[in-house]
């Protein structure tokens, strides 16, 4: 864009292999859209491919350089953020970036899944969401004890945006008891928005 290149990702230089494999043995069905897949590969430590291409033992210091050379050679032009650089970045991020507007107002249509076992019984939500970030449609599964059936609540929460602050507006117009048995409304949040 505008004659920039923007690359990232993630450089794996000496870990632990066992430990990488369990942080990225996520369940597939939690999220799934409708974009492309990613295909899984095998992970390898850098420092291992450079001793098998002959470069020794090299440090992450040395990697770097080496890296910033191979990447860009002469070219590379290096800089710092001044201490207005840092706020207008924090400001943008506050106004953009950090906004649901941002995160889930453009994403594309997608499928959220996930189950927990709370002291009231399991909870199993199922979230279709459209682009735009709307609740197209939810299903509630579990062992609670309801005393009033769902379907009231599910098609109130359709329309809604897939945030905690307003599934909890809608949640705040029911008798959770009826709905949930002994889940509370803050488990039902937590169940749909972990750690939000």
């Amino acid at each position: 864009h505008d004659g920039r290149v923007l690359h990232h990702g993630t450089l794996l230089f000496r870990s632990d292999p066992e430990m990488v494999a369990g942080a990225l043995n996520a369940d597939p069905e939690k999220f799934r859209t409708k974009s492309a897949k990613s295909v899984r590969a095998r992970i390898g430590n850098i420092a291992d491919f450079l001793q098998e291409a002959g470069h020794g033992d090299m440090d992450l210091e040395d990697f770097w350089k080496y890296l910033k050379d191979a990447l860009s050679g002469s070219l590379m032009v290096e800089s710092e953020l001044t201490k207005e650089d840092l706020q207008a970045v924090r400001k943008l991020r506050d106004e953009k970036y950090d906004t649901w507007e941002w995160v889930f107002g453009h994403t594309i249509d997608f499928t959220y899944h996930n189950k927990v076992r709370w002291d009231g019984g399991s909870l199993e939500v199922q979230v279709n969401v459209a682009r735009g970030g709307e609740i197209q449609e939810i299903r509630f599964y579990g062992d609670f004890l309801s005393l009033t059936p769902l379907t009231e609540l599910e098609q109130a929460l359709s329309g809604v945006r897939f945030r905690k602050e307003d599934v909890k507006a809608v949640l705040d117009q029911y008798a959770m008891n009826e709905l949930f048995g002994p889940i509370t409304e803050e488990e039902v949040l937590e169940t749909m928005f972990p750690g939000a």
